[in-house]
């Protein structure tokens, strides 16, 4: 199983279809993007990582998930 189809498989079970998914990958073309908005991811990063907006991604994710569990 690729990454992709964890995303549509994880998507297809209620109870994580609201999950915050966040593709990180060596392939980084329009259509690799693309693809990963497609199968569900929210955000698709390149590697190596830009460290300032994985964290602000983690941090919208952790004040989302507190808004709704308040």
């Amino acid at each position: 199983m690729n990454g992709y189809e964890l995303a549509e498989r994880l998507r297809a079970v209620p109870d994580h279809a609201n999950v915050m998914l966040v593709a990180l990958s060596g392939h980084v073309s329009n259509s690799d993007r693309a693809a990963a908005l497609a199968a569900g991811f929210h955000a698709h990063l390149a590697k190596p990582a830009d460290i300032g907006r994985l964290r602000a991604m983690l941090a919208t994710c952790a004040h989302r998930a507190w808004r709704a569990a308040g």
